[in-house]
């Protein structure tokens, strides 16, 4: 498949900005449009977002909805660079990069979603098995170790790995 500059351009920036910006804030079409108001790229970005997820290489996903379940079910993450763990100094922080060299740091849990899910035959089953299992603690933040909320949990901490190419979302086999 090719892909048109506006489009390439589109998909990176749709994946987060290499600056800083809050990562407690969801990383909407809104929020990404408002970011970018003057880049040469910048004109006609909603239409070229709209044709990338026609394309199936984007999706716009509330964390919180069935659609969000239903992503999970057909897609898997896969880590693409090396757990660094964490350390003395930082215990609540475990770094991903390369070896002396963390690129991004997230909290544990995200971690080993990032580390493991991939063992899994899709997100939706990883999900599930990490509620299911002690690896899971829904004190950290607060939404306990249901499916759902694991999978919105990590659907909102994919950014800054999406960011810095920490992570790869692949359709699994045998989905439609």
């Amino acid at each position: 498949m090719s892909l048109t500059e506006n489009e390439v351009f589109a998909w990176g920036v749709a994946h987060g900005l290499p600056r800083p910006s809050p990562t407690d804030v969801p990383w909407t079409r809104a929020v990404l449009l408002e970011a970018l108001p003057n880049h040469e790229y910048s004109f006609g970005l909603d239409r070229t977002l709209d044709v990338l997820i026609g394309k199936g290489l984007l999706a716009e996903i509330d964390p919180q909805s069935e659609a969000a379940v239903d992503f999970a079910r057909r897609h898997n993450i896969f880590p693409t660079l090396m757990g660094l763990g964490n350390s003395a100094e930082h215990p609540e922080s475990w770094g991903i990069g390369l070896p002396g060299a963390p690129i991004v740091e997230v909290t544990g849990p995200l971690f080993l979603m990032w580390h493991q899910a991939h063992l899994d035959d899709n997100l939706w089953a990883a999900c599930s098995r990490f509620g299911d299992s002690d690896l899971a603690d829904g004190s950290e933040d607060g939404r306990g170790t249901e499916p759902r909320a694991i999978l919105a949990a990590l659907l909102d901490g994919l950014r800054p790995l999406l960011t810095v190419n920490a992570v790869r979302i692949d359709i699994t086999h045998g989905a439609t």
